[in-house]
């Protein structure tokens, strides 16, 4: 931005000196095309520097594959939660053939309360916040700026293949962003995948 409004500046300056010099005319004109030029090689910089791409998933994770989920809040509200694995009942089925008709789901539980009833709506959004897909990354952000010496959702996801990834989520200056560990860039996400981050163990629970 600095190198821009230099730019101009240096364009003003020399229009201005070109009015009252007719050779200095031509030279301002050949000075104005430079610095435009200029211009729009620092505008795609910029652009370059907020590192625009084509959407993608930085967390690597999976939704199905997901197992377990242990984040912790701004406020230090710890949740814990585990897929597990439970038979359900065929509506039509009778005690007599009740073991031959069972199959499995898989039901997220709280680990603090496991017999709790989720909404597992809400934990399938969570689960799907966590996936998000991107299109805005910086690779030299100001973390401070970015919000994340006050994260406000940190969280160690475990996949089916017990492979662990950690994150973090905070709020910036002028937005929201992701962080993973092992990875040094900073990903802009919108304010609806952090909304849906935003649950604690009440939130989550079955309203009776």
């Amino acid at each position: 931005m600095h190198a821009i409004r230099r730019c101009k500046h240096l364009l003003q300056v020399a229009l201005a000196v070109g009015k009252g010099l007719p050779q200095v005319k031509v030279n301002a004109s050949l000075a104005g095309g430079q610095l435009s030029q200029l211009l729009v090689h620092t505008a795609q910089h910029i652009r370059c520097k907020a590192g625009l791409f084509g959407s993608f998933c930085p967390t690597g994770l999976t939704a199905s594959a997901i197992t377990q989920v242990a984040y912790t809040l701004a406020d230090g509200t710890s949740v814990t939660l585990n897929a597990v694995s439970e038979p359900t009942e065929s509506a039509n089925s009778t005690d007599a053939d009740s073991a031959s008709s069972s199959a499995y789901e898989t039901v997220w539980r709280l680990a603090s309360d496991p017999t709790a009833s989720l909404a597992q709506d809400k934990v399938q959004s969570l689960l799907s916040a966590l996936c998000t897909y991107v299109t805005a990354q910086a690779t030299d952000a100001d973390l401070s700026a970015c919000g994340f010496d006050a994260p406000v959702f940190t969280a160690v996801v475990t996949s089916e293949d017990g492979s662990t990834v950690q994150l973090a989520y905070a709020c910036g200056t002028d937005g929201w962003y992701l962080q993973v560990e092992g990875d040094t860039s900073v990903y802009t996400v919108d304010a609806s995948t952090v909304q849906a981050l935003l649950l604690t163990e009440s939130n989550l629970k079955t309203q009776k």
